[in-house]
């Protein structure tokens, strides 16, 4: 008897996957840490393909030939969103510059900002406050607003502005910049001593400290400064800054992503991403301590404690000053001692690194000047009440809550 031939199934066509473009207007910039963060999400997301181009002619040119789904961009000008629109495909903006908001945006919140920077520098011993950035650009002003508000619920008083827009040094020749310098330190000196200055972001921080120290030896004597986004830009003197999440940042792009690809009806217009904390650092370390040796010892402490400092070191960073000398009269100006400063600013950093990044103990450990991850993990239970890891579990289920 023939054998009977095995019916074979149908194949069933695997459906193809969607194609997200994400046009990149910087190279190694904000841009792209968005993009890696988003790049990140879409990793554990089946059925997605994302490729970045860069947000010009050209790339649309290439864009148009891959046909994609989805476009993403951080669109700061007409010409960039009549550019986009070109395409014809749903677009998610990640820019909050523009005052309209034409397509799905994820950006952040910068109220926010403005309030966690009023908190930082209220908590120092401040008698005004000021802000620095431009009043054209969207995010600028929601963070001066943010920081308004704060500053006048704590009975702070009214916030100065500097609106004119500051240029870094670069390569110039420093004579160049001496009139702006000048006009600068007299605003300065307009203001009660103990001036808290809330600064747009690290570039127009780093910019107006340099031209400060043109016109006068030591500006921080005067002034506190605070940047409202704290990137990888090295700064120096150090600046504290309101740290921003761009890893979170692509991460909501990707969810928001993915609800338009699946054709969801509710998608959010304007989705804002909290920052993640303050990295307090030289620029706002010690104000105001009318004992120069001790201001200068927090100074020297917040400026080198990734390095394992120790009080030694700390001592050794004023010649002259005899050691219990030193121990009392800080312990009589800030209310504890020198370790205890070493061992806060070493904790407060390993926090936000903890809430904001993916680094392994031992990393975090390193660049925040522990011994060891035994040492880092003692000292942070003893501060915190729970171990490093404990901390990073309990900020991540906090932070997924906070984003919608």
């Amino acid at each position: 008897m023939p054998s009977k031939k095995k019916a074979r199934t149908p194949r069933t066509k695997s459906t193809p996957p969607a194609r997200v473009c994400f046009f990149i207007s910087d190279s190694g910039g904000l841009v792209t840490e968005i993009f890696h963060g988003c790049m990140d999400a879409f990793r554990h997301i089946p059925g997605v393909r994302l490729t970045s181009l860069p947000f010009r002619e050209g790339g649309f040119e290439v864009a148009r030939k891959w046909k994609p789904s989805l476009a993403i961009a951080h669109i700061q000008h007409e010409k960039q969103a009549e550019l986009i629109q070109s395409l014809g495909i749903p677009v998610i903006n990640t820019s909050g510059v523009r005052d309209e908001f034409l397509f799905p945006t994820v950006t952040l919140d910068n109220h926010a900002t403005g309030r966690m920077a009023a908190e930082h520098l209220l908590g120092k011993n401040l008698k005004a406050f000021a802000y620095m950035g431009s009043s054209e650009v969207r995010h600028s002003r929601e963070r001066l607003e943010g920081f308004s508000a704060a500053v006048k619920e704590a009975g702070g008083g009214e916030v100065v502005t500097w609106n004119r827009s500051i240029r870094g040094l670069g390569v110039d020749d420093p004579e160049s910049h001496l009139p702006l310098a000048h006009e600068l330190l007299d605003w300065v000196r307009s203001q009660p001593p103990g001036l808290g200055v809330f600064c747009m972001d690290d570039y127009v921080a780093q910019a107006f400290l340099d031209h400060l120290a043109l016109a006068v030896e030591n500006p921080l004597e005067r002034i506190a400064v605070i940047s409202g986004h704290h990137g990888r830009m090295p700064t120096f003197p150090s600046v504290s800054g309101v740290m921003q999440s761009t890893e979170k940042w692509g991460s909501e792009v990707a969810r928001v992503t993915m609800l338009l690809l699946k054709g969801r009806a509710k998608i959010p217009q304007l989705t804002r991403i909290p920052p993640a904390g303050v990295l307090p650092m030289e620029t706002t370390a010690g104000h105001f301590q009318e004992d120069p040796d001790v201001h200068s010892a927090i100074l020297f402490i917040h400026r080198m404690v990734h390095e394992g400092i120790n009080v030694h070191d700390v001592i050794a960073s004023l010649p002259g000053v005899h050691r219990r000398t030193l121990e009392r009269r800080f312990s009589e100006s800030v209310g504890h001692g020198i370790l205890e400063e070493i061992q806060s600013a070493r904790v407060e950093r390993a926090r936000l690194l903890l809430a904001d990044s993916e680094h392994s103990l031992a990393t975090i450990s390193d660049q925040c000047g522990f011994s060891s991850v035994r040492h880092f993990h003692r000292v942070f239970m003893d501060r915190e009440g729970v171990t490093p890891t404990a901390f990073r579990k309990q900020r991540s289920v906090h932070a997924q809550g906070a984003v919608i």
